[in-house]
């Protein structure tokens, strides 16, 4: 997963890419976690969560409980 916290993105990828692989990265973890009654959650902060509006397009939104 691609983690950041408040610094630059990587020069070598791109914003779609980043997003890509953390949709990618959550939904393997979901596949683990939900049939266990594990729950995931995301820490809102850094380029891509820092604002509810950053985050829904990261992952399908219609699975995320506030």
């Amino acid at each position: 997963m691609i983690m950041l916290d408040d610094v630059p993105p990587p020069s070598w990828t791109t914003e779609e890419e980043n997003r890509t692989l953390m949709r990618y990265t959550l939904q393997e973890a979901a596949l683990v976690a939900e049939p266990r009654g594990i729950a995931i959650a995301v820490e809102t902060h850094g380029a891509y969560t820092a604002t509810p509006e950053r985050s829904t397009g990261s992952w399908d939104s219609s699975r995320v409980r506030r």
